[in-house]
């Protein structure tokens, strides 16, 4: 099995006046070292579908990250009762020599939904084995699932036998944004034991604060701003100060990165180049 290794960062919907041209974001992407993205494009909710991005700008842009060293993935946002035409979506914003993955993030809309889970999972595979055998399939989802049992795990960590060898989601990515550093081991140690071979987590560039510092930080009253510089670097700390393996980390998004955090994030790059293993837990 393969997955991403190094930094990466969750894109959503790009402005050229915040995001630059296609060259500008890859080069300032690869300045800091980051090594892949993942790229928001079709969204499916119990409201209906829209674009994170269209495939035009999709392609646009991952074709300048991919000449500046930068891979480019696409992650969606599926809905149990559209997965023929979410994958057809996805594919539509996939280019053969160019897309190194697609991200499914199948949370909200597949709790309970078992059968329609194997279907997103069967349809991808299929769809991304026929555009190119070398594109990797990987799954997003809740940190812990010890905490969210209705949601099919096994339809992306142990689909069963689809021939040999065993067909399965490349990586497991749990989104551990906002959590201690208890939760991090744990939701880590949960999808090594589902059954994922690699475990890419989805840290936080971002934090919570309260809007009225008299109420209490939950519901309406919560803000999400940027991690200082320090709170960034501890939080990423707690990803390698564990007994799962962790080879790259992506993080949500590139919209909370601050000037202090592109710093953090590139001495992140160079350590995991050499090898989490031989990483320092502070």
């Amino acid at each position: 099995m393969a997955a991403p290794i190094g930094i990466g960062l969750y894109i959503r919907a790009i402005r050229k006046s915040k995001h630059g041209t296609p060259k500008q974001l890859a080069d300032r992407l690869a300045g800091a070292g980051v090594s892949w993205v993942a790229i928001g494009g079709p969204w499916h909710d119990n409201h209906g579908e829209r674009w994170m991005n269209r495939p035009p700008a999709i392609r646009r842009y991952s074709t300048a990250l991919l000449r500046a060293g930068v891979e480019p993935h696409i992650w969606g946002f599926p809905w149990h009762d559209r997965v023929e035409l979410f994958v057809a979506e996805m594919t539509q914003s996939t280019l053969s020599d160019v897309t190194a993955g697609w991200l499914l993030d199948p949370e909200l809309g597949f709790k309970r939904r078992d059968a329609k889970a194997s279907e997103l999972f069967d349809r991808s595979r299929d769809a991304v084995t026929a555009i190119n055998p070398s594109m990797l399939l990987g799954m997003t989802s809740y940190g812990l699932p010890r905490g969210h049992r209705t949601f099919p795990f096994d339809a992306f960590a142990e689909p069963g036998q689809r021939g040999e060898p065993t067909v399965e989601c490349d990586y497991g990515s749990p989104q551990l944004y906002f959590v201690p550093e208890r939760r991090v081991k744990e939701g880590l140690a949960d999808y090594a034991e589902i059954g994922f071979d690699e475990v890419v987590p989805s840290f936080g560039n971002y934090k919570f604060v309260r809007r009225d510092p008299s109420k209490p930080l939950s519901g309406e009253n919560r803000r999400a701003v940027a991690k200082t510089p320090a709170e960034l670097q501890e939080h990423m700390s707690h990803f390698v100060d564990s007994d799962v393996p962790v080879r790259g980390m992506i993080g949500w998004a590139y919209n909370f990165v601050t000037r202090g955090q592109w710093a953090v994030l590139e001495r992140w790059s160079n350590w995991l180049a050499r090898g989490a293993c031989s990483l320092p837990s502070r």
